[in-house]
């Protein structure tokens, strides 16, 4: 009889006529819903040309205008995408995956219920399932009822899964794979949803994306998408978000996943296209099945081996986890739901750990009342399970202990288990990732914490209120499928799902849901309040952990004031003008200083090598106001401070590099860490006309920080620092300018140690004649045709109006021939009237310092040059050029320097150090004990260019008895250095630890390494913060060349000690190269 009256309710549906839309592709037929009379019915709807054959592991294509034709009957529901089927006789497993037959590749596809009369709001779902199995067209995400009880216009959009949306391989060769496509998928769903959904009803203003687990953690990717931005308004996140440690892996991971299936599938051919279009024509269903079978080992520990990789060109254009560090959303108005289940990680505890030494394994033949199915974990499974938690979240042996005691507040081993992995795997990334839009004020941030345990709930009842099963509320489950609950229950739970449809329509249609909220609160569900069962409100990091779990593990202990304007900002007639202060109430009543200073105008860096393009910054995080600072100050400051100035040539770098991000020293040293960004380039250090009125005086970016560290001295205090107690802290060309504030009148009383690392003012390439620098401005003059008057003040005035790229790009380009080879055309000048207020190469050789009171702390890396030789060495005759197409391991990026190739080295160093002929057999003399050519060239050029001017600069300040004098070498090659490995310990790398890079990016450093980088790193940050604490680092000395980093002795891998010259200067070359600049200088020196 049943049978008769379904066929009969068949027919009639078949009867009904069809509701027409017109779409930018053609005609849709939809059709009248069987489950309710106010809802059409759209399934199975094409957004995108089928991915087959050779557009498998492809972008996804639109459809052309007339894909639809005259008329689309949508009646079926979308296809899952291919994945591994699941057989399961258990409902609680089998009802969350597709079932065999319904599985196709050709799955681009959408779900749309649209109600009787829409209100205009869009809901666009994004199903989860670890990025690997899952379908838009399950029962439990049945839109009907969403769409009759809201009036939104539901739509489930279908993406590739596994494999087929996120393999990556060899993404920068053409052809290559370049990950990510199931994110690309979505989004161009969403751009079918924003040019047609007009025409269902909806508003393209009023579309709010909605995912769940691995769809949570992909509706929020698209906040970091540019072609994302406009296509949505408001966000619903549950149980995951991109920030999910799960949610994304290394590029490097997936790209190796990707080469192990090849083999697995026998497609290891010659070439790589040969390799893919191989991978092109295996049967979806074999390749499922192979790439299903293994990861790698490295890969977080609740991912399967495709997933979203973390950088790509195509969907983030860019670096995900900077673009998080950085704030960098290209999406800043959105309101955004965050949810929750109270036991979330229930359901991860029965699916992975369920091995012998977990002990938590289902058997699902049995009743889920049997004692053997209730997880029953003893004290020895329980303890590792916490081990599992420090493997996978790269903590430290010395964790164990706070763990267990954070969570024995815990009743049994299971519940604490169940809190901890609840806390570590979703709810804390959850409220971190809400946080920062709260903070941002990006728009309306609410949460929800679903408590209810379904009553439909197959599973054992210890797991609670589980992952995912907030959906079957959302959806109206209850209403679609009443035969799942006991009759006696059954209004109850239409009454709890009716509330949370509402809740859920309210944000969709207005992102606001004051009113929602009162009625929720004050509502009853059975016997007791709502907000029991459903716990809502506005978003705060209390209200959504009220345990306070999270805080204990990611507790806040550092606040940043990022982008801090210290200048009036630097434009129109003030280009190449004096920085000018800030008036009185520049801030005004809140200023809100959230995102990092802008990078000041510089010549873009195109090279996508990391190990040149993580030091400059990309073009769109340039401005030419850029005055600015960065700062990050611990909760319980001691009272130093660090002011650090960025090197690169005076040309390129940031304040605001992931490499300089002042987070972790803060933290771990109770230090303010402050970075300072100054003008760059002809920006900065252009020199023209100086002594006539309106002339360019030069030297502004060391006036620039001069302004910069006043701001300090006269603020510092309100943030807790003392401004006695400031450390000028510079690297390289940074080191160069820190120690030049010695010879400053207007610096003496603005701080009171220096750290110079690889660089001071007495280098040759720190300074030029003022001669050089005004002859480059003239010709630049000339190449931007601003020589069109004969007076200077015009010449001036038309430089100052020509796009700050095109000066920048333009300044690039030349050099006085005259100048140092490591000098690029605009740089400090030697003599001035408004810095040096003299001639520095006079102060230098009286011992002329301004400030006479200073504790020095000179640094060195042991192998200095071997940057210079990769950059600068490029001819054909010293065969030193780095090719950045090739491995860095490739036999021609070694640098096989032959004899030919070292004399012009020695040739070069004797004409940049105006040395006559005669001196190049000494030189040689020197390095004749190194055994390879291009050994001795390192060693000559790192000292001659870089450790003997750092050894005589420090000499005097320690001769004067100015203050303590210690000095560094750093002997420790980072195993996150790209670099060939010949290059050894490299110019600028020192600043990876003192900054705690191992602390802040541990996915750069293999896992073998990542405990030892970190303990030197920790070491070398306590010795740096004692340092600008006191002046006095005897103590931290005797520690650190005490103590191990690794297998080995610390002081292997970082020497530390009192200056004197013998230490700094172990080989005794430098005194050599004092002989020979001495005895065969042909001319009076630079200085």
């Amino acid at each position: 009889m049943l049978t008769f009256v379904l066929l009969i309710s068949f027919l009639i549906h078949l009867s009904h006529t069809y509701f027409d839309v017109h779409t930018l592709h053609g005609i849709l037929k939809g059709v009248p819903s069987f489950v309710t009379d106010n809802v059409t019915e759209f399934l199975g709807v094409p957004y995108a040309l089928p991915p087959l054959g050779p557009l498998r592991f492809k972008k996804p294509k639109p459809l052309p205008c007339d894909y639809y034709g005259k008329g689309l009957i949508a009646n079926r529901y979308a296809r899952a995408c291919i994945q591994v089927p699941k057989e399961y006789n258990f409902s609680g497993l089998k009802s969350w995956y597709p079932e065999k037959h319904k599985m196709s590749e050709d799955c681009l596809q959408l779900n749309i219920w649209v109600p009787k009369k829409p209100n205009g709001a869009v809901i666009v779902f994004l199903f989860g399932g670890e990025f690997t199995y899952g379908s838009p067209s399950l029962n439990l995400y049945d839109g009907n009822i969403l769409a009759e009880t809201t009036r939104a216009i539901v739509i489930n959009v279908n993406y590739r899964l596994g494999v087929f949306g996120f393999a990556y391989f060899n993404p920068d060769e053409k052809g290559g794979l370049p990950g990510n496509v199931g994110l690309l998928d979505q989004q161009l769903a969403l751009r079918w949803v924003r040019d047609n959904i007009a025409n269902f009803g909806g508003d393209p203003k009023k579309v709010t994306l909605f995912g769940q687990g691995s769809g949570g953690a992909m509706a929020t990717a698209h906040l970091y998408a540019p072609g994302s931005s406009h296509l949505f308004r408001r966000i619903i996140a549950s149980s995951g978000t991109i920030h999910h440690k799960s949610a994304t892996a290394k590029n490097h991971l997936v790209h190796w996943n990707f080469q192990v299936l090849i083999g697995l599938l026998k497609c290891d051919l010659e070439t790589y296209r040969e390799q893919i279009k191989c991978m092109q024509n295996v049967s979806a269903s074999e390749l499922a099945l192979k790439a299903s079978s293994f990861r790698n080992p490295h890969q977080y520990f609740t991912q399967q081996a495709f997933v979203p990789v973390d950088k790509d060109d195509i969907f983030f254009y860019g670096n995900l986890t900077t673009f998080y560090r950085r704030k960098g959303f290209v999406k800043w108005n959105v309101d955004l739901m965050i949810g929750r289940t109270e036991d979330e990680a229930s359901l991860f505890i029965v699916s992975n750990l369920h091995d012998y030494i977990y002990n938590c394994k289902l058997d699902y033949n049995q009743s889920m009342k049997l004692p053997e199915n209730q997880c029953n974990i003893t004290q020895e499974d329980y303890n590792y399970i916490v081990k599992l938690i420090m493997i996978n979240e790269e903590l430290t042996n010395q964790s164990f202990i706070p763990i267990r005691k954070l969570y024995n507040k815990f009743g049994g081993l299971r519940q604490r288990t169940l809190r901890a992995l609840s806390d570590f795997v979703y709810n804390c990334d959850s409220g971190e990732f809400a946080h920062v839009l709260k903070k941002e004020e990006m728009g309306n941030v609410y949460y929800y914490n679903f408590k209810k345990r379904s009553l439909s709930n197959p599973w054992p009842k210890w797991m609670g209120a589980m992952h995912g099963y907030d959906m079957l509320y959302i959806f109206g489950y209850p209403f679609t499928n009443p035969d799942y609950y006991k009759k006696k229950d059954l209004e109850n739970e239409k009454n709890i799902s009716s509330k949370i449809m509402n809740v859920i329509g309210g944000f969709a249609l207005n992102g606001d849901i004051t009113r929602e909220l009162d009625n929720f609160r004050l509502s009853k569900c059975g016997d007791e309040p709502c907000k029991n069962k459903f716990d809502l409100g506005k978003f705060n990091l209390k209200n959504f952990d009220k345990i306070g779990s999270c805080f204990d593990l990611v507790s806040p202990r550092i606040t940043e004031f990022l982008g801090v304007p210290y200048a009036i900002p630097p434009l129109g007639p003030l280009r190449f003008k004096k920085p000018k202060p800030l008036p009185c109430d520049y801030y005004g009543e809140g200023l809100i200083v959230n995102r990092y200073a802008k990078a000041c105008i510089q010549v873009p860096n195109k090279k996508k090598f990391e190990g040149l393009k993580s030091w400059y910054p990309e073009k769109h995080q340039m401005s030419e106001d850029c005055l600015q600072f960065n700062m990050w100050v611990p909760k319980n400051p001691n009272g130093a401070v660090i002011v650090f100035l960025f090197g690169e040539e005076y040309t390129h770098g940031s304040p605001s590099l992931d490499y300089y991000n002042g987070n972790f020293l803060a933290a771990k040293t109770g230090v303010i860490v402050i970075t300072l960004n100054y003008r760059l380039g002809v920006f900065g250090f252009a020199y023209y006309r100086p002594h006539d009125l309106g002339g360019i005086p030069g030297n502004l970016g060391l006036l620039d920080q001069q302004l910069g560290l006043r701001w300090i001295r006269d603020n510092i205090g309100f943030f807790g620092g003392d401004p006695k107690r400031v450390t000028l802290f510079g690297q390289g060309s940074g080191a160069a300018m820190a120690t030049a504030h010695l010879y400053a009148p207007g610096s003496s009383h603005l701080f009171r140690r220096i750290i110079a690392s690889s660089g001071t003012i007495h280098h040759k390439w720190a300074t030029s004649r003022a001669s050089y620098v005004r002859q480059n401005f003239k010709q630049l003059i000339k190449e931007l045709k601003c020589d069109g008057s004969s007076f200077y003040r015009d010449d001036i005035k038309c430089m100052q109006n020509v796009s700050a790229s095109d000066l920048a790009f333009q300044a690039f380009l030349i050099r006085h021939p005259e100048q140092h080879p490591a000098q690029t055309a605009f740089v400090p000048v030697d003599k001035d009237d408004i810095f040096f207020y003299g001639n520095l190469t006079s102060f230098y050789r009286k011992k002329g310092f301004v400030k006479w009171k200073v504790d020095f702390l000179i640094g060195k890396t042991e192998d200095e040059a071997s940057l210079f030789m990769g950059l600068i060495l490029r001819n054909s005759v010293s065969s030193c050029r780095i090719n950045f197409n090739l491995t860095m391991n490739s036999t021609k990026n070694q640098c096989n320097m032959t004899g030919k190739g070292y004399n012009h080295v020695v040739n070069l160093i004797a004409d940049s150090e105006t040395l006559t002929v005669n001196s190049l057999k000494p030189i040689k003399d020197v390095y004749k004990n190194y055994s390879s050519y291009r050994e001795k060239a390192l060693r000559a050029l790192s000292d001659f260019y870089f450790n003997c001017d750092s050894k005589d600069f420090t000499k005097i300040i320690n001769e004067e008895n100015m203050g303590s004098v210690f000095y560094y070498n750093f002997k420790n090659r980072s195993s996150s250095n790209p670099w060939p490995t010949w290059m050894g310990a490299m110019h600028r790398y020192d600043m990876l630890y003192i900054f705690g890079y191992p602390f802040f990016n541990p996915d750069y450093y293999l896992k073998k390494d990542l405990k030892t980088e970190k303990e030197i790193s920790l070491k070398i940050m306590n010795v740096i913060s004692g340092f600008a604490m006191y002046g006095n680092i005897t103590k931290e000395i005797d520690n650190f060349n005490l103590s191990d980093c690794g297998n080995e002795p610390c002081k292997n891998k970082f020497e530390l000690g009192k200056y004197n010259s013998t230490n700094f200067d172990k080989n005794g070359t430098c005194f050599d190269v004092e002989f020979i600049r001495q005895k065969y200088r042909y001319q009076d020196p630079l200085f």
